[in-house]
């Protein structure tokens, strides 16, 4: 399979891939910078100390490496399609609870859940589309992916200076929310890790993505032919 895949020509299915992965790493950025721009709103207005502010800062960083560690584990029991799924699913709607917060607990035990999901998503995405990119563009589309959690972390930035004043940080949060539309599309087009099937047998699933070619599996061995 990852002969077939090296030298394959990169064409619509990869590219479809490859937006939807970079797609949830800038929301996975866009969630990870946002508390840092509406931070003196929300320090005002649950007038938080010097402690609880770190306390928050803390709870999301401590979640993204939990997250990673977990997820990076569990992804090998129940693949790395649904571990992205999940992950989207966290960040996106346990960021978008935090809108209607009023205690800083909880502030912080939800940005833990939040940050965990943010930290489930990075190495997984990487070791997918490493997986599904021909070789002559893999270097450059792994680049090119790593860059969506820098730029979500931007948009973040531009939608504090555009929005924070007049709509108030709670919507900034809720926006997050959007995310989800995601799931649905990594749902219909993105292709769970061959690595993830072969070893299961899983002839019905494989030929799903790889239509053409006749398959003859078995649980050590994987044959094409045409």
């Amino acid at each position: 399979m990852s002969k077939i895949i090296d030298e394959a020509k990169f064409n619509r299915y990869f590219l479809v891939i490859f937006f939807l992965l970079l797609l949830a790493l800038i929301f996975d950025g866009y969630d990870m910078g946002i508390y840092g721009v509406t931070l003196p709103s929300i320090m005002k207005e649950l007038n938080l100390n010097a402690t609880q502010t770190g306390l928050l800062a803390s709870a999301g960083m401590f979640g993204m490496m939990f997250g990673a560690l977990i997820f990076g584990m569990l992804s090998d029991v129940i693949g790395r399609k649904k571990t992205i799924i999940i992950g989207i699913f966290m960040y996106s709607v346990f960021n978008g609870v935090v809108a209607f917060i009023h205690s800083a607990s909880v502030f912080a035990v939800v940005r833990f859940i939040a940050g965990m999901g943010m930290g489930a998503l990075t190495p997984v995405v990487i070791s997918l589309l490493s997986e599904y990119t021909p070789r002559s563009r893999r270097t450059l589309l792994l680049t090119m992916v790593m860059v969506g959690i820098p730029l979500g972390q931007l948009i973040s930035s531009l939608a504090g200076v555009a929005f924070l004043e007049s709509l108030g940080w709670r919507v900034l949060y809720l926006a997050t929310l959007v995310a989800l539309i995601i799931v649905a599309f990594v749902v219909l087009h993105v292709p769970e890790s061959m690595k993830f099937y072969v070893p299961r047998g899983e002839t019905k699933a494989i030929k799903k993505y790889w239509p053409k070619p006749t398959l003859n599996l078995n649980k050590q061995t994987m044959m094409f032919t045409n």
